[in-house]
């Protein structure tokens, strides 16, 4: 199933298994993952979880020389009675299936992220925006996200500014840091709408920042379940999302989220506007998304699932 010099690695969970004897063996993600599975197979060990938080890896990793062994491996592990696979959303349990050259089948199943959040008193909401100098009417758009290629930061900005050029009452927060924070934070400047924008850098109290927001938008080219867009409910924030991964599991379409089909900056500013004009940023709609998140995502729906 496996190049040949990965026997040693093997070898190494294979010995803790025969050590510790456990009944049940929990297999984390791809590379990881495979090597657990198969020494738990030569192991004889009763039950096997294979769990995947992301879509395929091949969007993950750099060593494609390797990847190529995991669909065959994955297909023959699957096949096997002892085994089930778990993955973070449906939509990663069909990609696997497809990436295998498999069926989905009985034993692919998916189990969402369950949190233990506790959002902040609605009396922190006031405090940030007047911290954040936005006005108590006004409508703030943001997110919270590695500044990072796969999360399209550039792409967020240059949507923003179109969504800026209609709504003059519209600003704009990016909660993070990394090695496109510097990139991100000039280009609003070469949009002409740097006034409009705030870059806090990376913060510990992230849920301060969420509960201020109106309106969370994510603009990632690849995502698993975002667990950004369910903590931004949590905090009774409505979400909008490009079609990416499990994004659209996260929320309830026109209720507590919205989908955006074209990942483009005027397509995202039309759903954002589309979004403020139907009424998406009304404190009552806050009271049914946060309800939405906690009747999905607590962590005692998820143990119980």
């Amino acid at each position: 199933l496996l190049p040949r010099h990965f026997a040693s690695r093997v070898q190494g969970v294979l010995n803790l298994i025969n050590t510790h004897k456990p009944s049940v063996v929990h297999a984390w993600n791809d590379l990881p993952g495979l090597i657990s599975a198969v020494a738990a197979v030569i192991a004889g060990v009763p039950k096997v979880i294979l769990h995947f938080h992301h879509m395929r890896a091949i969007n993950l990793s750099h060593d494609i020389w390797l990847i190529r062994y995991y669909p065959g491996a994955f297909r023959r592990l699957i096949a096997m009675p002892e085994m089930t696979a778990l993955f973070v959303a449906d939509a990663a349990a069909r990609d696997y299936a497809d990436w295998w050259g498999i069926p989905r089948n009985d034993r692919m199943l998916a189990l969402h992220n369950g949190f233990t959040f506790a959002p902040p008193p609605e009396s922190a909401r006031a405090e940030m925006r007047a911290k954040l100098n936005v006005a108590h009417d006004g409508t703030l758009v943001g997110t919270v996200f590695r500044f990072e290629q796969v999360k399209r930061p550039l792409l967020w900005i240059e949507a923003a500014a179109e969504l800026a050029r209609k709504r003059s009452g519209c600003r704009f927060i990016m909660v993070g840091d990394g090695r496109l924070f510097e990139a991100a934070k000039a280009h609003p400047e070469a949009l002409g709408v740097a006034d409009r924008f705030i870059f806090p850098g990376q913060v510990t109290n992230v849920a301060d920042y969420l509960v201020a927001m109106d309106l969370f938008l994510l603009t990632s080219a690849s995502e698993g379940l975002p667990n950004s867009l369910i903590e931004a409910q949590f905090c009774g924030v409505p979400v909008l999302s490009v079609d990416v991964g499990g994004a659209s599991e996260t929320f309830v379409q026109g209720e507590t989220g919205a989908k955006i089909a074209d990942d483009t900056p005027q397509a995202i500013a039309e759903a954002l506007d589309s979004a403020i004009a139907r009424g998406m940023v009304r404190k009552e709609r806050r009271e049914t998304v946060a309800r939405h998140a906690v009747a999905s995502f607590s962590m005692e729906s998820y143990v119980a699932k």
